[in-house]
């Protein structure tokens, strides 16, 4: 797919691509609550419209799940538009695709949802650059990244959101601050050696010998 992409995107005069990130959506008349439908399509149709007016800029969604993008097209057209540019690509088999692995191939990613997006960690944790739409209004659980991000990794206004982002495309060294995690990564992942699972694996293999041994649970 990343291959595939590449040339899509190179053959059609794409020199700046967007990774977009998303979460479930619906109209909130529940118990659970989601990002509400008309606004994600606001935040689609932002992107959507920087597309259609820039041809150096190029589109990748990597939504939740299929249907969050088939119940957004009911009674619109505007995500048939940007396929028809040849400059917007939908993951196919979104559901457990690793996200990091489009972002390898993006200059920015950008997710929105009703929580912090682990999706958006996973890219930034190896340093690629990345923005939170911070659509359910984190300020006050996530003071440590409000006191040096506000404006540069998290957002909570789209259009300057955007606006800050087509600047970091017109100059990306002047505006390096945008989507710049360096000075967070040790708290999100002190090692960031793709070991990960090596580790959890020696854990689980040093609980299952010890409470083989008879061994109860403070233990």
């Amino acid at each position: 797919d990343l291959e595939k992409i590449r040339n899509r995107f190179g053959s059609n005069g794409v020199k700046f691509t967007v990774l977009l990130l998303d979460n479930s959506h619906g109209t909130n008349q529940g118990l659970i609550q989601q990002i509400e439908t008309k606004f994600l399509k606001r935040f689609y149709k932002s992107f959507i419209d920087w597309l259609l007016m820039d041809e150096e800029v190029g589109l990748i969604i990597k939504t939740k799940k299929p249907h969050v993008l088939h119940s957004l097209k009911q009674n619109s057209n505007f995500l048939d538009i940007a396929y028809n540019t040849k400059r917007c690509y939908v993951v196919e088999r979104p559901f457990q695709e690793i996200s990091l692995n489009y972002a390898k191939i993006s200059n920015i990613s950008v997710a929105i949802g009703t929580s912090m997006a682990s999706a958006l960690l996973e890219c930034v944790s190896t340093g690629a650059k990345g923005i939170f739409y911070d659509y359910p209004n984190l300020r006050s659980l996530e003071k440590d990244i409000y006191s040096w991000g506000e404006n540069k990794v998290f957002f909570q206004n789209l259009d300057n959101m955007i606006n800050i982002i087509k600047s970091f495309k017109k100059d990306p060294i002047k505006n390096n601050f945008v989507g710049n995690w360096s000075s967070y990564l040790p708290l999100i992942d002190p090692f960031r050696d793709g070991r990960g699972g090596e580790r959890i694996g020696n854990y689980m293999y040093w609980l299952k010998k010890e409470l083989s041994k008879g061994l109860d649970k403070k233990e």
